[in-house]
C-alpha cells in the first residue's frame, strides 16, 4: 500500500481506471480549470489530458473518454475525447439554441503579485458593450475556503455572467489557499 498522490498538490475529483490498468483517469482543479489527468500508477506522475473548461464525471468507454464540461459561457455539455485527450468534441449539447439568444461577457484572466511574492489568479468580466471611458459599479466576488477556486465553470448559484449582464464589472480573485 502507498499514497499515489503524495507529491501532487491537487485534490482528485472524478476517478476511474484506464483500460490498461496502468493509470487512473482523474479530474482535479488546476489553474482556474478542472482538468482531466492521467495518473501513472507506477510513478504517481500526472499528465494533463484535457485542459479547457471544468470537466467532471469522467468515464472510460472503450478507447474514449466521456465527460461533462462547463465553462463561464456554457452550462454542462457532454464531451468525448481520445484516451490521450486528443479530438475533444461535444456530443450532446442541449443549450446551443438558448445560448445563441444571449449576449454574454467574455471572461478575461489576470495575474498579480500578492503576499509573499506569490502569483495570484483572477478573472474579470466586463458588461456587454463595455466602454472604457464610462464608470461602472464593481461586483467583487469572494469564494469560501480554504479550498475552492473561481474556475472557468458555469454556476447556477454564483454566476458572474448575471452580475456582468446587470452592468457590473465583475472581479473574482483566488486568494491564498485556493485550489487553483
Amino acid at each position: 500500500r502507498r499514497i499515489l498522490t503524495e507529491a501532487w498538490d491537487r485534490s482528485v475529483g472524478s476517478i476511474t481506471w484506464a483500460a490498461d490498468s496502468k493509470s487512473l483517469i482523474v479530474t482535479a482543479a488546476d489553474i482556474a480549470r478542472t482538468k482531466i489527468f492521467s495518473l501513472d500508477v507506477a510513478t504517481g506522475q500526472p499528465t494533463v489530458l484535457v485542459e479547457e473548461g471544468s470537466n467532471h464525471a469522467v468515464s472510460v468507454v472503450g478507447d474514449t473518454l466521456l465527460f461533462s464540461r462547463t465553462t463561464m459561457t456554457s452550462p454542462s455539455t457532454v464531451f468525448v475525447a481520445d484516451l490521450d485527450g486528443a479530438n475533444t468534441r461535444a456530443v450532446l449539447d442541449m443549450n446551443t439554441e438558448r445560448l445563441e439568444a444571449i449576449e454574454m461577457s467574455t471572461p478575461e484572466e489576470f495575474w498579480y503579485v500578492g503576499e509573499g511574492a506569490d502569483e495570484v489568479h483572477g478573472w474579470i468580466l466586463k458588461p456587454v458593450g463595455f466602454q472604457a471611458n464610462k464608470k461602472y459599479p464593481m461586483a467583487y466576488m469572494i469564494h469560501g475556503g480554504p479550498q475552492g477556486q473561481w474556475g472557468d465553470s458555469w454556476s447556477y448559484r454564483w454566476n458572474p455572467q448575471v452580475f456582468a449582464a446587470a452592468g457590473y464589472v465583475t472581479v473574482m480573485v483566488d486568494p491564498h489557499g485556493s485550489t487553483s
